[in-house]
């Protein structure tokens, strides 16, 4: 899956919350083998593993929150279209980008 590639060589992490609706959707949108290739960190200290000081950190104030090492970051359901055009993969039309992972996306 090309979004979950992107996130991977993007160095993207996921924050989130367990009773996050929005976070679950984009949970099952991505799926399992996606997810298993992302960070998460878990906002609320009673959800597994809860970090919720790197949260924090971080400036996670709305879920979920993507954060790419290069700091850019998209809060709130994003869906694949939206990740797609968050990554530069793909623009918010549908069109295709070139955009690559060691570029700087417009």
């Amino acid at each position: 899956m090309a979004v979950a590639q992107a996130l991977e060589e993007q160095g993207a992490t996921f924050y989130g919350a367990y009773w996050c609706g929005f976070c679950n959707q984009e949970r099952q949108a991505l799926g399992k083998e996606a997810l298993a290739r992302v960070r998460y960190v878990e906002c609320d200290p009673r959800g597994a593993g809860g970090a919720p000081t790197q949260c924090t950190e971080a400036g996670v104030d709305a879920f979920p929150t993507w954060v790419l090492r290069d700091g850019r970051r998209q809060s709130g359901a994003a869906g694949l279209e939206g990740l797609e055009a968050f990554l530069g993969i793909k623009a918010p039309n549908g069109a295709a980008t070139a955009v690559l992972p060691s570029q700087t996306a417009p």
